[in-house]
C-alpha cells in the first residue's frame, strides 16, 4: 500500500475520536499527528491530561486494527506534555493554526524519546494525573528515564513515565 493511502487511513481513523475526546487537532506534519487538549470551550478543558491520554490509547488501538486488517508492520510513538503554549493563525494564503513555545518542544521530545507502541509522558503531565483514576481505567505506569531538553539558554532534565494498558 502506498504511504499516502496508509497515512490517510490511519489519520481518518484517528479523526473520528477527536470530537468525542474533546481534543483539538492542530495539524498533521508528515507522519506527525499533532493534537492539544484543555482548550477553553472544549470538553477536555477540565481534565485535559487524562483526555489526551485516553485519546492516545484510542490512536494506538486504531493503529493496531489497521495493521491487523492490512498486514502492515509499523509502530507509532506518542509523547505528551502539559503546560502553556501560544497559538495563532499565521499567514494569509493558506493560513494555518500553529503552536509554539516550550510546551510543544517538550511534547515533541517526549515523542522522539519514546518507545514504539507506548505513550511517554513528562513528569509534569504524570503529576497532574490521579493515580486512582489511572488504576480505575486499568492503566499501568512506570518511570522510564530522564530526557535532556536543550533550549537556547540551558539544558533541562525531564523525568518521564511510560503508560500502557
Amino acid at each position: 500500500m502506498e504511504v499516502y493511502k496508509v497515512l490517510n487511513k490511519v489519520y481518518s481513523a484517528f479523526d473520528k475520536h477527536i470530537e468525542p475526546s474533546g481534543v483539538y487537532k492542530v495539524d498533521t506534519i508528515g507522519d506527525a499527528f499533532v493534537v492539544v487538549a484543555g482548550l477553553e470551550g472544549y470538553k477536555s478543558q477540565e481534565d485535559h491530561p487524562m483526555a489526551m491520554i485516553m485519546f492516545a490509547f484510542r490512536m494506538l488501538f486504531e493503529l493496531e486494527k489497521i495493521k491487523a486488517s492490512d498486514g502492515l508492520k509499523f509502530e507509532m510513538r506518542i509523547g505528551i506534555h502539559t503546560g502553556p503554549a501560544i497559538g495563532s493563525v499565521i499567514g494569509q494564503k493558506k493560513p494555518r493554526y500553529l503552536m509554539w513555545g516550550k510546551t510543544p518542544l517538550i511534547a515533541n521530545e517526549m515523542e522522539s524519546s519514546g518507545l514504539p507502541g507506548k505513550i511517554l509522558v513528562s513528569s509534569t503531565t504524570f503529576n497532574r494525573l490521579s493515580k486512582s483514576k489511572l488504576q480505575s481505567k486499568h492503566l499501568k505506569y512506570e518511570y522510564f528515564k530522564s530526557v535532556s531538553l536543550v533550549t537556547s539558554s540551558k539544558t533541562e532534565e525531564i523525568d518521564t513515565y511510560v503508560l500502557d494498558m
